[in-house]
């Protein structure tokens, strides 16, 4: 992800077909993700504090990100002061995003994210269509439909259900598609490289975290929980602190090139990896009828890649993708 490779997307059009350059940022957003959330779930688990620390998550991406940019391997443009104010809106939704996804993702299992995830997705594609801002054919729609339907059939096979958990990504669900249709928008409209728009949103939200820190209490826990924060988790910290660097390079790029509905059902296999990842991980179990949830979710997602590709579904090789990658999966999570 070198400084050309960014900057070059910047001239292109924003489109929302799935061009090679958009899969690369796709196939990158995922992984790091995955991994991330892994660690961040072991992380809140051993310190629950989220909030401070996803502050100091963002504020390393900031220093990291000008760091890059003077040594030359990333560019960004001079800041504006009317960019941040564009950005202040998006910093909050960040925080609130975020502070409520952390603060949840203790109580449930990693596979519960596919639900709101895949809720995020189809509010998205709806507003985005309302606004202009990208155009899905009718299968595209029905197959996010089918990934949704697929999160709701693993919602009433979860085992780890927890309500409180359920209210609050059910609202971080709402908020994210307001976060990534405003996302897309700045995207289009503001002069300024990925990396730059990546400082203004992490940045901006600084202050948000800190004080939701202080509304939850979590400056008043910092001390009693000071013994929890071993050499492990600080390095764990450490390594979500270059994860998160490179997660919101990734998104501030994509925003740039492809609709907000592709980066978010991109966002839904990542959720589908660390399902897979986080059973033997966290000594989670999912029950075969969630696991026939997780192989819909995933096939309407597949279906509405190999439609925005131009690919034809009923090719053999499709059908064989299709099979091998819903059986897999099926077979995975289960283990």
């Amino acid at each position: 992800m070198g400084t050309k490779a960014t900057d070059s997307l910047m001239g292109t059009k924003a489109t929302d077909s799935l061009s090679l350059d958009v899969l690369w940022w796709v196939f990158a957003m995922c992984g790091i993700a995955s991994i991330m959330v892994m660690i961040n779930k072991f992380i809140f688990q051993a310190v629950p504090l989220p909030c401070l620390i996803t502050c100091f998550q963002n504020f390393m991406t900031v220093l990291i990100n000008i760091g890059a940019s003077r040594a030359g391997v990333l560019t960004m443009k001079p800041w504006k002061l009317h960019h941040l104010r564009s950005f202040s809106v998006q910093g909050f939704l960040l925080a609130l995003t975020l502070g409520m996804s952390n603060f949840a993702l203790p109580k449930v299992a990693t596979s519960t994210l596919i639900i709101f995830k895949s809720l995020t997705t189809i509010l998205t594609s709806w507003t985005e269509t309302a606004l202009g801002l990208a155009t899905f054919s009718v299968r595209a729609h029905i197959a996010l439909a089918t990934s949704f339907a697929g999160a709701v059939v693993y919602s009433l096979g979860d085992s780890y259900y927890d309500p409180v958990a359920y209210q609050l990504f059910f609202a971080v669900a709402i908020v994210n598609c307001c976060l990534s249709t405003y996302e897309r928008l700045l995207g289009l409209q503001i002069d300024q490289t990925p990396t730059g728009c990546s400082c203004y949103k992490n940045l901006i939200s600084l202050p948000f975290f800190l004080i939701f820190a202080v509304l939850t209490g979590e400056p008043a826990q910092l001390l009693t929980l000071l013994p929890q924060l071993t050499p492990v988790v600080c390095m764990a910290i450490l390594a979500t602190a270059v994860l998160g660097f490179l997660l919101s390079l990734c998104y501030s790029t994509l925003y740039r090139i492809t609709a907000a509905t592709t980066v978010l059902a991109a966002s839904n296999v990542n959720k589908i990896v660390t399902s897979i990842l986080g059973n033997p991980a966290f000594g989670e179990h999912t029950s075969p009828e969630a696991a026939g949830g997780i192989m819909l979710s995933l096939g309407g997602i597949i279906v509405y890649a190999f439609d925005k590709a131009g690919m034809d579904l009923m090719q053999p090789a499709s059908l064989a993708v299709f099979a091998g990658c819903g059986f897999g999966v099926c077979v995975l999570v289960m283990v």
